[in-house]
């Protein structure tokens, strides 16, 4: 990854450099970037990730450049700053202006004011949230067409499956550059696995390491001797030094690993030891045991399901959704009456499908604005309005359910919302 940003600012004269990653690979830019801020960097250039919310174009230049000042004043930064040529006056000379570019010239300020810069001063942009992506990409487009500081490079990160700036690589072609590290992530927690028990041969928790990760390479891979193999070596090491919540652990990763190549009887013998172990540590961990018993649950209803055993899918649902409840995990819970009401549907109990979706929905009702967002409460609702009439609900339920979604997701939620009428 190194290799790759370093060709992509040394080579190209493209603004932004785009990586296109695969879901398990975020957590490798995290350590790219952390290891690019700290003393051990390799690339001669200056990064700042920038994770302010965007809320409107017109505010979130400001925001970009309030966190740049906040994290150059930060008192182990500052230090570093200040000895390096800067003052104080220097950063808060940026504050209070109205000019919306204002946080690109800091970036070209402080790379000519620190000639050592062999490369550029590189603003990551990964906002924490976006209130209107339209707004956004029409942002960074319009920030294109005015052009960037020679000086400053921007850095975007794009789900290789989903890419969110696919709109802006194709309008600006020359101008975004794309980064696809294609790592075999497997294989690399094995690799770093087998060093640490390698640093560590003796110790139980190197040896359980690679063990796991091992079982997680050929589970990925879909080789299933191989995967109970290193699960009853995972699990040996685990009992012996009486770590429960790792024989879950490894109960749950079998479990996943038959339910992908359709063994599902086996699936089903790998959760119930998932659940017992879990009841085995909530004596001493009860929030801990309580959770991984969740996970357990609904892990099993996602395997019937699969099996088409919708019966057995929702009881394990309902098992996952009372023990959410009583964590007051509103979001596990919520997820876990969905599905009961999704099991209930495809039975065809239309009441009790549409009871659990009801169900569903006050805990959702409940929930912070933050986090309504990111549930699967659109489908919900789309199934409760389907169902209705067949549980027997009148138009007036139906409008009320809607009323409720177009106030926890905004009035657009659906295509087509129903009218008085409809």
């Amino acid at each position: 990854m190194v290799k790759l940003w370093w060709q992509f600012e040394s080579e190209t004269n493209s603004p932004i450099g785009r990586w296109l990653l695969q879901p398990d690979e975020g957590r490798m830019l995290e350590t790219f970037l952390r290891r690019e801020e700290s003393e051990g960097g390799q690339i001669p250039s200056v990064f700042f990730e920038l994770n302010v919310d965007f809320q409107k174009a017109e505010s979130y230049p400001n925001a970009l450049l309030e966190q740049l000042l906040d994290t150059c004043l930060e008192l182990g930064n500052l230090e570093d700053l200040l000895s390096s040529g800067f003052n104080e006056q220097f950063f808060e000379s940026y504050r209070g202006g109205p000019d919306s570019d204002a946080w690109l010239k800091f970036l070209k300020d402080f790379h000519q004011k620190m000639p050592e810069i062999a490369g550029h001063t590189v603003a990551c942009l990964v906002p924490g949230k976006i209130a209107d992506e339209e707004a956004y990409l029409r942002w960074l487009m319009q920030l294109l067409e005015k052009g960037i500081p020679d000086e400053v490079r921007l850095m975007v990160v794009d789900g290789a499956e989903g890419p969110r700036y696919k709109q802006v690589a194709y309008y600006f072609p020359e101008k975004v550059h794309d980064l696809q590290p294609d790592l075999n992530m497997a294989a690399a927690m094995v690799e770093m696995a087998e060093q640490t028990q390698a640093q560590n041969p003796d110790d139980p928790g190197a040896q359980y390491q690679t063990a796991f990760v091992t079982l997680m390479q050929h589970s990925q891979n879909g080789d299933l001797p191989q995967v109970r193999e290193y699960a009853s070596k995972a699990l040996l090491i685990a009992r012996q030094q009486k770590w429960l919540h790792l024989q879950v652990a490894v109960y749950l990763a079998l479990a996943s690993a038959e339910v992908n190549q359709q063994a599902f009887d086996e699936a089903y013998v790998s959760y119930e030891k998932a659940v017992s172990q879990a009841g085995e540590l909530e004596k001493e961990d009860e929030s801990l045991g309580k959770r991984l018993a969740i996970q357990a649950y609904l892990g099993e209803g996602s395997a019937h399901v699969a099996d088409q055993d919708f019966e057995m899918a929702k009881n394990s649902y309902q098992k996952g959704a009372t023990l959410a409840l009583q964590l007051e995990d509103q979001l596990m819970a919520f997820e876990a009456w969905r599905m009961v009401g999704y099991c209930a549907e495809r039975e065809k109990i239309w009441i009790e499908a549409w009871d659990a979706y009801h169900s569903g929905l006050k805990i959702a009702e409940a929930l912070p604005d933050d986090q309504i967002k990111n549930t699967t409460l659109p489908y919900l609702g789309n199934s409760m309005v389907e169902i209705a009439s067949k549980a027997g609900q009148s138009h007036q339920d139906k409008l009320k359910v809607l009323e409720s979604l177009d106030r926890l997701l905004g009035p657009d939620w659906q295509d087509q919302p129903l009218t008085s009428s409809s």
